[in-house]
């Protein structure tokens, strides 16, 4: 994180995924206003796939573009809905 003063929230551009990223947003901005907390939401292979989506990676498919913009420092963390 190059500003310790922004937190950048990665997730997917699913509607269900940006509403719970919101609201780590808003609990965060709420507890800690001296930060900026953005949401960054981005499309990953999963939601561009529109074949049977036993073919694909498994929940791999829905989650690796988020998990390589943390690993890149693209974003502080991530928030993403994990299926059991």
């Amino acid at each position: 994180m190059s500003d310790s003063r922004l937190l950048r929230i990665g997730t997917r551009n699913s509607p269900m995924a940006l509403a719970q990223a919101e609201r780590v947003r808003a609990m965060l901005a709420d507890r800690h206003p001296e930060v900026t907390v953005d949401v960054m939401s981005m499309s990953t292979s999963g939601d561009r796939w529109h074949g049977d989506l036993a073919a694909l990676d498994g929940k791999a498919a829905f989650t690796k573009e988020v998990d390589a913009a943390l690993v890149a420092g693209d974003v502080d963390l991530r928030r993403v809905s994990e299926v059991s």
